[in-house]
Protein backbone atom coordinates (compact mmCIF):
# COMPACT_ATOMS: atom_id res chain seq x y z
CA UNK A 1 0.00 0.00 0.00
CA UNK A 2 1.31 3.49 -0.85
CA UNK A 3 2.20 6.07 1.96
CA UNK A 4 0.23 9.37 1.01
CA UNK A 5 2.40 12.16 3.00
CA UNK A 6 -1.30 14.10 3.35
CA UNK A 7 -4.55 13.64 2.32
CA UNK A 8 -6.09 16.83 1.16
CA UNK A 9 -4.53 19.98 -1.03
CA UNK A 10 -4.84 22.23 2.03
CA UNK A 11 -2.23 20.13 4.00
CA UNK A 12 -0.24 19.92 0.98
CA UNK A 13 -0.24 23.61 0.63
CA UNK A 14 0.81 24.08 4.28
CA UNK A 15 3.29 21.75 4.39
CA UNK A 16 4.83 23.42 1.20
CA UNK A 17 4.62 27.00 2.47
CA UNK A 18 7.33 26.30 5.25
CA UNK A 19 9.52 23.10 3.41
CA UNK A 20 12.37 25.94 1.94
CA UNK A 21 14.18 27.83 3.92
CA UNK A 22 13.34 30.90 1.53
CA UNK A 23 10.23 32.08 0.45
CA UNK A 24 11.74 33.49 -3.00
CA UNK A 25 14.51 31.44 -4.07
CA UNK A 26 15.51 32.44 -7.90
CA UNK A 27 17.62 29.34 -9.53
CA UNK A 28 17.24 26.62 -11.81
CA UNK A 29 19.55 23.63 -10.71
CA UNK A 30 17.28 22.43 -7.68
CA UNK A 31 13.47 22.39 -9.82
CA UNK A 32 15.40 21.55 -13.07
CA UNK A 33 16.72 18.34 -10.79
CA UNK A 34 13.62 17.46 -9.87
CA UNK A 35 12.05 17.61 -13.29
CA UNK A 36 14.54 14.90 -14.94
CA UNK A 37 13.83 12.82 -12.22
CA UNK A 38 10.11 13.01 -13.14
CA UNK A 39 10.88 11.88 -16.83
CA UNK A 40 8.96 15.36 -17.51
CA UNK A 41 10.97 16.47 -20.91
CA UNK A 42 12.55 20.09 -21.35
CA UNK A 43 10.89 20.19 -24.61
CA UNK A 44 6.60 19.39 -24.26
CA UNK A 45 4.94 17.64 -26.66
CA UNK A 46 2.83 20.84 -27.00
CA UNK A 47 2.89 24.32 -28.88
CA UNK A 48 4.74 26.20 -25.26
CA UNK A 49 3.98 29.85 -25.09
CA UNK A 50 5.99 30.96 -21.93
CA UNK A 51 4.57 34.94 -21.07
CA UNK A 52 7.13 37.11 -18.90
CA UNK A 53 6.96 40.98 -18.38
CA UNK A 54 5.67 43.28 -15.67
CA UNK A 55 1.78 43.89 -16.30
CA UNK A 56 -0.11 42.10 -18.96
CA UNK A 57 1.13 38.71 -18.55
CA UNK A 58 -2.27 37.41 -17.06
CA UNK A 59 -4.59 39.24 -19.34
CA UNK A 60 -2.25 37.77 -22.42
CA UNK A 61 -2.56 34.30 -21.40
CA UNK A 62 -6.19 34.75 -20.55
CA UNK A 63 -6.76 36.07 -24.70
CA UNK A 64 -4.29 33.14 -25.66
CA UNK A 65 -6.13 30.73 -24.11
CA UNK A 66 -9.80 32.10 -25.44
CA UNK A 67 -8.48 32.38 -28.43
CA UNK A 68 -7.41 28.81 -28.34
CA UNK A 69 -10.57 27.19 -26.92
CA UNK A 70 -12.54 29.32 -29.69
CA UNK A 71 -10.48 27.60 -32.35
CA UNK A 72 -11.38 24.55 -30.77
CA UNK A 73 -7.60 23.52 -29.58
CA UNK A 74 -6.90 21.77 -26.31
CA UNK A 75 -4.79 24.19 -24.14
CA UNK A 76 -2.86 23.77 -20.45
CA UNK A 77 -2.63 27.48 -18.80
CA UNK A 78 -0.42 27.86 -15.50
CA UNK A 79 -0.66 31.15 -13.77
CA UNK A 80 -0.08 32.81 -10.20
CA UNK A 81 -1.06 33.72 -7.93
CA UNK A 82 -4.39 32.98 -7.41
CA UNK A 83 -6.79 34.85 -5.92
CA UNK A 84 -9.72 32.48 -4.39
CA UNK A 85 -8.59 29.21 -4.99
CA UNK A 86 -5.06 27.45 -5.63
CA UNK A 87 -6.75 25.17 -8.31
CA UNK A 88 -6.36 28.68 -10.70
CA UNK A 89 -3.07 28.35 -11.23
CA UNK A 90 -3.39 25.02 -13.36
CA UNK A 91 -6.14 24.91 -15.94
CA UNK A 92 -6.83 22.64 -18.94
CA UNK A 93 -9.10 24.32 -21.28
CA UNK A 94 -9.79 26.72 -19.00
CA UNK A 95 -11.35 25.18 -16.04
CA UNK A 96 -9.19 24.55 -13.22
CA UNK A 97 -7.96 20.65 -12.50
CA UNK A 98 -9.28 18.76 -8.99
CA UNK A 99 -7.83 18.87 -6.10
CA UNK A 100 -7.09 15.23 -7.00
CA UNK A 101 -5.33 15.99 -9.71
CA UNK A 102 -2.93 18.73 -7.80
CA UNK A 103 -2.37 15.95 -5.11
CA UNK A 104 -1.34 13.30 -7.21
CA UNK A 105 1.43 15.73 -9.31
CA UNK A 106 2.68 16.81 -5.55
CA UNK A 107 2.44 12.90 -4.68
CA UNK A 108 4.84 11.87 -7.56
CA UNK A 109 7.22 15.26 -6.61
CA UNK A 110 7.19 14.45 -3.11
CA UNK A 111 8.61 10.98 -4.10
CA UNK A 112 11.26 12.06 -6.74
CA UNK A 113 12.50 15.15 -5.35
CA UNK A 114 14.26 12.87 -2.35
CA UNK A 115 16.46 15.08 -0.17
CA UNK A 116 15.77 18.21 -2.84
CA UNK A 117 14.23 21.13 -1.21
CA UNK A 118 11.58 22.76 -3.10
CA UNK A 119 9.70 25.97 -2.67
CA UNK A 120 5.77 26.80 -2.33
CA UNK A 121 6.16 28.20 -6.09
CA UNK A 122 8.47 25.31 -7.15
CA UNK A 123 6.33 22.64 -6.26
CA UNK A 124 3.30 24.19 -8.18
CA UNK A 125 5.28 24.78 -11.26
CA UNK A 126 6.32 20.88 -11.32
CA UNK A 127 2.86 19.72 -10.54
CA UNK A 128 1.37 21.71 -13.66
CA UNK A 129 4.57 20.70 -16.02
CA UNK A 130 3.70 17.14 -14.53
CA UNK A 131 -0.29 17.80 -15.61
CA UNK A 132 0.30 19.21 -18.81
CA UNK A 133 2.69 16.19 -19.38
CA UNK A 134 0.48 13.98 -18.75
CA UNK A 135 -2.53 15.43 -20.79
CA UNK A 136 -0.47 16.68 -23.63
CA UNK A 137 -2.90 19.57 -24.85
CA UNK A 138 -2.14 21.05 -28.35
CA UNK A 139 -0.94 24.25 -26.30
CA UNK A 140 0.96 25.04 -22.71
CA UNK A 141 0.33 28.46 -21.50
CA UNK A 142 2.81 29.08 -18.98
CA UNK A 143 3.39 32.69 -17.43
CA UNK A 144 6.17 33.17 -15.58
CA UNK A 145 6.41 34.40 -11.44
CA UNK A 146 9.01 36.47 -10.97
CA UNK A 147 11.81 37.82 -13.75
CA UNK A 148 12.23 35.09 -16.13
CA UNK A 149 16.06 34.09 -16.42
CA UNK A 150 16.14 32.51 -13.26
CA UNK A 151 12.20 31.36 -12.50
CA UNK A 152 11.50 27.81 -12.18
CA UNK A 153 8.60 27.96 -15.83
CA UNK A 154 11.98 28.49 -17.66
CA UNK A 155 13.54 25.16 -17.05
CA UNK A 156 11.31 24.48 -19.85
CA UNK A 157 11.82 25.54 -23.61
CA UNK A 158 9.38 27.59 -25.55
CA UNK A 159 8.62 27.38 -28.98
CA UNK A 160 7.23 31.15 -28.75
CA UNK A 161 8.21 33.92 -25.62
CA UNK A 162 6.23 36.73 -24.93
CA UNK A 163 7.58 39.63 -23.17
CA UNK A 164 4.67 42.19 -21.97
CA UNK A 165 5.44 45.69 -21.07
CA UNK A 166 8.56 46.37 -18.55
CA UNK A 167 8.53 48.41 -15.66
CA UNK A 168 9.88 48.92 -12.42
CA UNK A 169 8.91 46.16 -9.75
CA UNK A 170 11.09 43.58 -8.04
CA UNK A 171 13.94 45.85 -7.96
CA UNK A 172 15.07 43.75 -5.08
CA UNK A 173 15.33 40.67 -6.82
CA UNK A 174 15.76 42.00 -10.94
CA UNK A 175 17.49 45.63 -10.74
CA UNK A 176 17.23 48.84 -10.21
CA UNK A 177 16.64 50.18 -13.97
CA UNK A 178 14.50 49.37 -17.05
CA UNK A 179 17.65 47.76 -18.78
CA UNK A 180 18.33 45.01 -16.04
CA UNK A 181 14.75 44.40 -15.73
CA UNK A 182 14.01 43.45 -19.23
CA UNK A 183 17.48 41.79 -19.49
CA UNK A 184 15.86 39.12 -16.31
CA UNK A 185 12.59 39.17 -18.36
CA UNK A 186 14.30 37.96 -21.85
CA UNK A 187 16.07 35.13 -20.06
CA UNK A 188 12.62 32.95 -21.39
CA UNK A 189 13.91 33.76 -24.62
CA UNK A 190 15.35 30.84 -27.17
CA UNK A 191 18.20 30.25 -29.97
CA UNK A 192 15.99 30.26 -33.30
CA UNK A 193 12.78 30.52 -31.39
CA UNK A 194 10.47 33.42 -31.72
CA UNK A 195 10.53 36.19 -29.04
CA UNK A 196 7.05 38.42 -29.41
CA UNK A 197 7.78 42.03 -27.44
CA UNK A 198 4.77 44.05 -26.69
CA UNK A 199 6.86 46.36 -24.91
CA UNK A 200 7.09 49.42 -27.10
CA UNK A 201 9.78 51.79 -25.19
CA UNK A 202 12.94 51.16 -26.72
CA UNK A 203 14.75 49.36 -24.14
CA UNK A 204 18.30 48.23 -25.64
CA UNK A 205 18.71 45.18 -23.77
CA UNK A 206 15.46 43.36 -25.42
CA UNK A 207 17.41 43.47 -28.57
CA UNK A 208 20.41 42.58 -26.93
CA UNK A 209 19.77 39.22 -25.25
CA UNK A 210 17.59 38.40 -28.56
CA UNK A 211 20.94 38.41 -30.35
CA UNK A 212 23.26 36.74 -27.87
CA UNK A 213 20.21 34.08 -27.78
CA UNK A 214 19.85 33.61 -31.36
CA UNK A 215 16.21 34.12 -30.89
CA UNK A 216 13.77 35.82 -33.63
CA UNK A 217 12.55 38.93 -32.06
CA UNK A 218 9.34 40.94 -33.17
CA UNK A 219 8.87 43.97 -31.68
CA UNK A 220 5.59 46.16 -31.39
CA UNK A 221 6.28 49.45 -33.51
CA UNK A 222 8.99 47.26 -35.73
CA UNK A 223 7.53 44.01 -36.98
CA UNK A 224 4.09 44.48 -36.11
CA UNK A 225 1.72 47.49 -34.74
CA UNK A 226 -1.92 48.40 -34.51
CA UNK A 227 -4.42 50.91 -34.86
CA UNK A 228 -7.35 51.72 -33.33
CA UNK A 229 -10.85 53.55 -35.53
CA UNK A 230 -13.95 54.08 -33.92
CA UNK A 231 -15.21 50.89 -31.84
CA UNK A 232 -13.14 48.21 -34.06
CA UNK A 233 -9.34 48.02 -34.58
CA UNK A 234 -6.98 46.17 -37.10
CA UNK A 235 -3.46 44.37 -36.62
CA UNK A 236 -0.74 44.75 -38.91
CA UNK A 237 2.55 42.85 -39.93
CA UNK A 238 4.77 46.14 -40.77
CA UNK A 239 6.99 43.89 -42.74
CA UNK A 240 4.86 42.21 -45.20
CA UNK A 241 2.29 44.65 -45.37
CA UNK A 242 -0.93 42.15 -44.57
CA UNK A 243 -3.68 43.07 -41.96
CA UNK A 244 -5.80 41.91 -39.77
CA UNK A 245 -9.09 44.10 -39.99
CA UNK A 246 -12.62 44.91 -37.70
CA UNK A 247 -11.12 43.29 -35.15
CA UNK A 248 -13.46 43.61 -31.54
CA UNK A 249 -12.41 45.62 -29.07
CA UNK A 250 -10.87 44.04 -26.07
CA UNK A 251 -13.38 43.42 -23.80
CA UNK A 252 -11.03 43.82 -20.63
CA UNK A 253 -10.52 47.81 -19.69
CA UNK A 254 -7.88 50.12 -20.63
CA UNK A 255 -5.84 51.16 -23.47
CA UNK A 256 -2.90 49.20 -22.65
CA UNK A 257 -5.17 45.75 -23.47
CA UNK A 258 -4.76 46.77 -27.25
CA UNK A 259 -1.06 46.40 -27.04
CA UNK A 260 -1.42 42.95 -25.24
CA UNK A 261 -3.90 41.72 -27.60
CA UNK A 262 -1.68 43.30 -30.48
CA UNK A 263 1.48 40.85 -29.19
CA UNK A 264 -0.93 38.31 -29.09
CA UNK A 265 -2.30 38.81 -32.20
CA UNK A 266 1.59 38.36 -33.19
CA UNK A 267 1.35 34.99 -32.18
CA UNK A 268 -1.35 33.45 -33.80
CA UNK A 269 -0.13 34.62 -37.04
CA UNK A 270 2.89 32.68 -35.96
CA UNK A 271 1.08 29.71 -34.95
CA UNK A 272 -0.84 29.65 -38.42
CA UNK A 273 2.45 30.26 -40.59
CA UNK A 274 4.85 27.68 -38.41
CA UNK A 275 2.41 25.27 -36.66
CA UNK A 276 0.31 23.75 -39.46
CA UNK A 277 -2.61 25.31 -37.57
CA UNK A 278 -5.13 27.69 -38.49
CA UNK A 279 -6.66 30.26 -36.07
CA UNK A 280 -9.22 32.22 -37.97
CA UNK A 281 -10.43 35.83 -37.09
CA UNK A 282 -13.53 34.66 -36.06
CA UNK A 283 -11.89 32.56 -33.22
CA UNK A 284 -9.78 35.71 -32.07
CA UNK A 285 -12.92 38.15 -32.47
CA UNK A 286 -14.99 35.45 -30.06
CA UNK A 287 -12.18 35.46 -27.93
CA UNK A 288 -11.46 39.63 -27.67
CA UNK A 289 -14.99 40.26 -27.40
CA UNK A 290 -15.41 38.31 -24.02
CA UNK A 291 -12.09 37.22 -22.51
CA UNK A 292 -12.06 38.45 -18.76
CA UNK A 293 -10.06 37.91 -15.51
CA UNK A 294 -11.05 38.87 -11.93
CA UNK A 295 -9.23 41.83 -10.53
CA UNK A 296 -8.12 43.45 -13.85
CA UNK A 297 -10.13 46.44 -13.72
CA UNK A 298 -12.66 44.55 -13.29
CA UNK A 299 -16.07 46.74 -12.99
CA UNK A 300 -18.66 46.12 -10.25
CA UNK A 301 -21.68 47.83 -9.24
CA UNK A 302 -23.23 47.44 -5.75
CA UNK A 303 -26.69 49.16 -4.87
CA UNK A 304 -25.40 52.32 -7.27
CA UNK A 305 -21.81 52.49 -6.15
CA UNK A 306 -19.06 52.06 -8.55
CA UNK A 307 -16.17 48.90 -7.56
CA UNK A 308 -13.49 49.24 -9.92
CA UNK A 309 -10.88 45.92 -8.89
CA UNK A 310 -7.36 45.68 -9.54
CA UNK A 311 -4.75 44.03 -8.54
CA UNK A 312 -1.88 46.61 -9.52
CA UNK A 313 0.69 46.89 -7.29
CA UNK A 314 3.40 48.74 -9.43
CA UNK A 315 3.81 52.33 -10.63
CA UNK A 316 3.61 51.12 -14.28
CA UNK A 317 0.40 49.42 -12.92
CA UNK A 318 -1.04 52.06 -10.93
CA UNK A 319 -0.60 54.61 -13.56
CA UNK A 320 -2.57 52.29 -16.17
CA UNK A 321 -5.33 52.09 -13.43
CA UNK A 322 -5.54 55.69 -12.92
CA UNK A 323 -5.19 56.64 -16.75
CA UNK A 324 -8.30 54.55 -17.32
CA UNK A 325 -10.26 56.01 -13.66
CA UNK A 326 -9.82 59.44 -15.27
CA UNK A 327 -11.84 58.77 -18.34
CA UNK A 328 -14.67 57.43 -16.11
CA UNK A 329 -17.53 59.57 -14.82
CA UNK A 330 -18.49 59.25 -11.00
CA UNK A 331 -21.12 61.84 -9.79
CA UNK A 332 -20.22 61.07 -6.05
CA UNK A 333 -16.83 60.76 -4.23
CA UNK A 334 -14.32 58.36 -5.18
CA UNK A 335 -12.61 56.00 -2.30
CA UNK A 336 -9.34 54.74 -2.77
CA UNK A 337 -9.24 51.09 -0.90
CA UNK A 338 -5.37 50.63 -0.57
CA UNK A 339 -2.85 48.12 1.07
CA UNK A 340 0.85 47.11 0.12
CA UNK A 341 4.13 44.98 0.44
CA UNK A 342 6.91 46.62 1.83
CA UNK A 343 9.60 45.49 -1.54
CA UNK A 344 7.17 48.10 -3.29
CA UNK A 345 6.88 51.26 -4.43
CA UNK A 346 4.26 53.07 -1.70
CA UNK A 347 4.61 56.95 -2.60
CA UNK A 348 5.31 56.47 -6.24
CA UNK A 349 2.38 54.43 -6.46
CA UNK A 350 0.35 56.36 -3.88
CA UNK A 351 1.02 59.52 -6.01
CA UNK A 352 0.39 57.98 -9.30
CA UNK A 353 -3.27 57.75 -8.21
CA UNK A 354 -3.85 60.41 -5.94
CA UNK A 355 -5.49 62.98 -8.55
CA UNK A 356 -8.50 60.07 -8.97
CA UNK A 357 -9.13 59.91 -5.32
CA UNK A 358 -10.88 62.04 -2.56
CA UNK A 359 -10.64 59.83 0.28
CA UNK A 360 -8.07 57.33 1.45
CA UNK A 361 -8.90 53.88 3.59
CA UNK A 362 -5.26 51.81 4.20
CA UNK A 363 -5.29 48.83 5.61
CA UNK A 364 -2.51 45.73 6.53
CA UNK A 365 -2.21 42.81 4.56
CA UNK A 366 -2.88 39.31 5.48
CA UNK A 367 1.11 38.80 5.01
CA UNK A 368 4.28 39.39 7.06
CA UNK A 369 5.76 41.59 4.32
CA UNK A 370 3.04 43.99 4.86
CA UNK A 371 2.88 47.72 5.59
CA UNK A 372 1.52 48.24 8.78
CA UNK A 373 -1.51 50.86 9.41
CA UNK A 374 1.02 52.90 11.22
CA UNK A 375 3.64 52.85 8.58
CA UNK A 376 0.62 53.25 5.95
CA UNK A 377 -0.53 56.36 7.72
CA UNK A 378 2.99 57.99 8.51
CA UNK A 379 3.85 57.68 4.89
CA UNK A 380 0.29 58.31 2.98
CA UNK A 381 -0.76 61.15 4.76
CA UNK A 382 2.07 63.77 4.14
CA UNK A 383 1.61 62.99 0.12
CA UNK A 384 -2.09 62.81 -1.28
CA UNK A 385 -4.22 66.19 -1.45
CA UNK A 386 -7.22 64.77 1.08
CA UNK A 387 -7.34 64.96 4.55
CA UNK A 388 -9.32 62.41 4.43
CA UNK A 389 -7.24 59.29 5.58
CA UNK A 390 -7.84 56.52 7.60
CA UNK A 391 -5.78 53.15 8.28
CA UNK A 392 -7.02 49.48 9.30
CA UNK A 393 -5.17 47.08 10.94
CA UNK A 394 -7.61 44.11 9.09
CA UNK A 395 -9.63 44.79 5.66
CA UNK A 396 -12.46 43.27 7.15
CA UNK A 397 -13.43 46.41 9.73
CA UNK A 398 -12.10 48.63 6.63
CA UNK A 399 -14.79 46.63 4.32
CA UNK A 400 -17.77 47.36 6.98
CA UNK A 401 -17.06 51.06 7.50
CA UNK A 402 -17.05 51.82 4.31
CA UNK A 403 -20.35 49.85 3.14
CA UNK A 404 -21.89 51.92 5.76
CA UNK A 405 -20.29 55.41 4.35
CA UNK A 406 -20.52 54.89 0.48
CA UNK A 407 -23.83 56.50 -1.38
CA UNK A 408 -25.20 56.20 -4.77
CA UNK A 409 -23.05 57.79 -6.81
CA UNK A 410 -19.86 57.28 -5.02
CA UNK A 411 -16.75 54.84 -6.52
CA UNK A 412 -14.75 52.77 -4.85
CA UNK A 413 -11.37 52.06 -6.66
CA UNK A 414 -9.60 48.94 -4.57
CA UNK A 415 -5.62 48.05 -5.37
CA UNK A 416 -2.26 47.54 -4.76
CA UNK A 417 -1.77 43.56 -4.34
CA UNK A 418 -3.25 40.32 -4.96
CA UNK A 419 -3.93 39.85 -1.43
CA UNK A 420 -6.51 43.11 -1.87
CA UNK A 421 -8.61 41.55 -4.01
CA UNK A 422 -8.74 37.97 -2.51
CA UNK A 423 -9.95 39.58 0.63
CA UNK A 424 -12.78 41.51 -1.22
CA UNK A 425 -13.79 38.55 -3.02
CA UNK A 426 -14.20 36.85 0.26
CA UNK A 427 -16.65 39.40 1.65
CA UNK A 428 -18.19 40.58 -1.61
Amino acid sequence: MTNHRFSNLFDWLSWQETLHFKEIDLGLNRVDAVREALGIPQKLNSIVITIAGTNGKGSSLRLLEEICKAQGLSVGSYTSPHIEKYNERIKLNGEPVADLTICNAFERIDACRKDTSLSYFEFGTLAALEVFNNEKPDVVLLEVGLGGRLDAVNIIDSDIALITSIGMDHMDFLGDNLEDIAREKCGIMRKDAFAVCGERADISSIKTTAKNVGAKLLKIGEQFDFEITDDKWSWQDLKSGEMVLDLCKPFMKGEHQYQNSAAVLMITQLINQFYDIEISKEAINTALSSYYLPGRVELIEKDGVEWIIDVSHNVDGVQRLADFISTQQCLGDTYAVFGLLKRKELEPIVTAMDSCIDKWLLTELSDHDSFTKGELLERVTPIVSSVAVKAYTEFEQLYKDLLQQVKAGDRVVLFGSFRMVEAFSKLS
